[in-house]
């Protein structure tokens, strides 16, 4: 999932920080 090529969009960036958080948490 290349962030570059789509616009920043709010719901995007909600999707990827949600992503990033649960791939923290799984790693704990």
């Amino acid at each position: 999932m290349s962030a570059l090529a789509v616009p920043p969009s709010p719901r995007l960036r909600a999707a990827s920080a949600a992503s990033a958080e649960a791939a923290v948490a799984q790693r704990l």
